[in-house]
Order: structure tokens, then C-alpha cells, then sequence
């Protein structure tokens, strides 16, 4: 079909696409939510401006904001912390990431 695994694959090019096409990286694009963007577009993904290289999209290694966490249909602000009755669980919020642990003391209606 399309991809021969024989063909040798030159630097700074991706996978043929049709038997003696291929495609340079510079061309790939990059997708987020529905939207097409161009190599050297910024993307802004939650508040983070990110940049789209060759078939990848790249953010900060440190996120630039602070995100909220949604848990459960409800969002919890950065540095939350909140207790799920029905499970005993303590919850956390930290940078976008909802950490649960069973409490250690938990009181259930009877």
C-alpha cells in the first residue's frame, strides 16, 4: 500500500505518504481541538502559550498559570482541599491535578 517499510527515511522528513512522495517536517501540521495550526503558530492551550513544531505541539516544561481542577462536575480552585463524604476521600487540588486518599477519619450517617 501507501508505506514501504524499505525506504530509508531522510533526516528532517516523515513517513512516505504515497509511494514516491514524501512530506518535509516543515510541512506537517499540528491539530488541537478541531483546529489545524502551522509550524511556528502559537497555540494557547488552558494559559500556556504553546508552539506548534513539526507534528507536535510544545508548552512550557513549567506551566505559566495556575490551573483549577474539576472533579466530580465541580471545580475546585489551585490549593483546594475538599472532603467526598459518600467515599471518605480527601481531596487536593494542585496545578490542574485532583489527588484523592481515603481519610483516615471518616464519619458516616447511619
Amino acid at each position: 500500500s501507501g508505506i514501504n517499510a524499505e525506504w530509508p527515511l531522510r533526516p528532517g522528513f516523515s513517513l512516505p505518504v504515497v509511494r514516491s512522495m514524501v512530506i518535509p517536517q516543515q510541512k506537517c501540521t499540528c491539530v488541537h481541538d478541531g483546529l489545524t495550526y502551522q509550524v511556528g503558530e502559537t497555540i494557547v492551550i488552558h494559559c500556556d502559550n504553546c508552539v506548534c513544531q513539526p507534528g507536535k505541539i510544545v508548552c512550557p516544561e513549567l506551566a505559566n498559570c495556575v490551573r483549577d481542577c474539576f472533579h466530580n462536575g465541580e471545580t475546585h480552585k489551585d490549593g483546594d482541599v475538599w472532603y467526598v463524604k459518600e467515599t471518605c476521600d480527601k481531596c487536593t487540588c494542585a496545578d490542574g491535578v485532583t489527588t484523592c486518599a481515603q481519610y483516615k477519619f471518616c464519619i458516616t450517617e447511619q
